[in-house]
């Protein structure tokens, strides 16, 4: 996505490009593919900038993103359900969302103002646009900082201890993509209820390999070219300037300016071999600093037979019996279902997937040591996902048709991504990596960018996006050209 973008907007202010894709297709993680009438979408959940009052909109739609894309606005976040029957629902409509949560703890009204206050007062505040405000815009935002650091501080597990209501207690740490732990702020939640209540977030029909294929085809209408199936093996240096590429078959690809939209370990330690790093990126990649384990992780696709059309979109089900899955237990799993009115599934069928935790190295092991005991564990989790689900929809076990399971080591494998992980957060300097990025150039070395997720240490979609603007307006204002958006 980074790649595409600053490949767009670079066409767009008169500079020549080549988009150098070591895959078939463009995208990167922005992918999807296809099983027998199933699509099965790796990307989107949801989508900063569908809202048409967005300033990401404009970026969208400059870069052929939406079109006349239809886009689907979903009635909330996420169902969470337990295990006795009990639900708790994030909708959109925040006066909706606070009535139900009163009418289950009404005890803990004064908490449930708070939160749900917090989010309202999020509603003005576009915080995914952020980069692209001006003035008014930031003045804006100002007003809303105290929201924005309190939540910022406050974890979803520390909220939940302001709640005496045992499901409610229970079911808000698992509220945002069911990630938990101590470590997940309380603000990613309250920013996206504030931008549904604003109708921003949708979903663009047909996912994401369709949209990442409209962006390469604006592209191409600007004149840019695309070189597929075109692995780099390093970024040529000559007097500590970039000065171009060289591919896996040894050719090479000479230019004025090099632009990296690699993951950022490939890029520094094996395309430059580490020549030019500091001690912030030393730290970033090092062993203690890098997770182990990541949410999303490990997704399961099952395609189903089955009409779940009239089902939640977003779904989080808690266990009280952890489902067993190949290396370790799970006490509740996120759940999307995806039917014919998404564009992913034929007529009558779903596409269900799953999305919990995991770990690379004893999935890269197991790959490596046995490829067919490594694909046997992938059949297993699907099944055991399959059979669980079973239990939400009585049936389903019997009516997948097909399905798929990414691993860690099938992300690296068809990104190059380090370990197949999204960003991290800085373990140092985290100020200055949150206002200048992380490696969106690196020192003592001229001619060479980085854009993407990983330059600024950052996941989403839109800020991958925004990189590539970014990085093209800047180079217009240090050449004294205006910059055309």
């Amino acid at each position: 996505m980074a790649g595409l973008a600053t490949g767009c907007y670079a066409r767009l202010n008169g500079y020549d490009t080549l988009l150098l894709e070591q895959h078939e297709r463009p995208g990167g993680v922005c992918a999807s593919w296809r099983r027998g009438d199933y699509i099965f979408d790796y990307c989107l959940h949801h989508l900063a900038g569908t809202d048409p009052a967005s300033p990401l909109h404009d970026v969208w739609q400059t870069l052929g993103a939406l079109d006349d894309t239809p886009i689907l606005n979903a009635e909330s976040l996420v169902r969470i359900e337990g295990p006795e029957g009990q639900a708790l629902e994030l909708y959109r409509d925040l006066d909706r969302l606070q009535a139900q949560i009163e009418a289950m703890a009404l005890q803990d009204r004064a908490a449930i103002r708070r939160y749900v206050d917090a989010a309202r007062s999020l509603v003005g505040a576009d915080i995914f646009s952020m980069g692209l405000a001006g003035p008014r815009e930031m003045l804006r935002l100002a007003t809303r900082l105290p929201t924005i650091i309190g939540s910022g501080r406050t974890s979803l597990k520390k909220l939940t201890e302001q709640f005496t209501e045992p499901f409610v207690r229970r079911a808000l740490p698992h509220a945002q993509y069911n990630i938990t732990g101590p470590e997940m702020p309380m603000l990613p939640n309250v920013m996206f209820l504030g931008a549904l209540q604003r109708g921003d977030l949708g979903w663009p029909y047909g996912g994401s390999g369709a949209m990442a294929q409209r962006i390469a085809d604006r592209y191409g209408e600007l004149g840019g070219e695309i070189a597929y199936g075109a692995p780099v093996r390093e970024i040529l240096v000559e007097g500590d300037r970039a000065r171009g590429v060289r591919m896996d078959d040894g050719t090479e690809h000479r230019a004025d300016l090099v632009v990296s939209a690699a993951d950022g370990h490939t890029t520094v330690y094996r395309m430059l071999a580490g020549r030019y790093t500091s001690p912030i990126i030393d730290d970033y990649y090092c062993f203690e600093a890098y997770p182990q384990e990541q949410a999303f992780g490990l997704t399961i696709y099952l395609g189903v037979n089955m009409d779940l059309a009239q089902e939640p979109r977003h779904l989080t089900l808690l266990y009280d019996e952890p489902l067993e899955l190949w290396g370790g237990q799970r006490d509740s799993l996120y759940v999307e279902t995806m039917a014919e009115d998404t564009g992913l599934a034929a007529p009558g069928k779903t596409v269900v997937k799953a999305v919990t935790t995991g770990a690379y190295d004893p999935w890269n092991e197991l790959r490596t040591d046995d490829l067919d005991a490594y694909r046997a564990a992938k059949a297993e989790v699907a099944q055991a996902v399959a059979q669980r689900l079973d239990q939400r929809w009585p049936g389903l076990a019997d009516h997948v048709e097909m399905h798929d399971v990414v691993t860690p080591v099938t992300v690296e494998r068809y990104t190059g991504s380090f370990h197949g992980f999204q960003p991290w957060s800085a373990p140092s300097a985290g100020m200055r990596v949150m206002m200048q990025g992380l490696t969106r150039t690196l020192p003592g070395l001229e001619g060479f960018y980085h854009v993407g997720q990983w330059a600024d240490a950052m996941i989403g979609l839109s800020n991958a996006a925004m990189s590539g603007r970014s990085l093209i307006r800047r180079l217009c204002r240090q050449e004294r050209r205006r910059f055309v958006e």
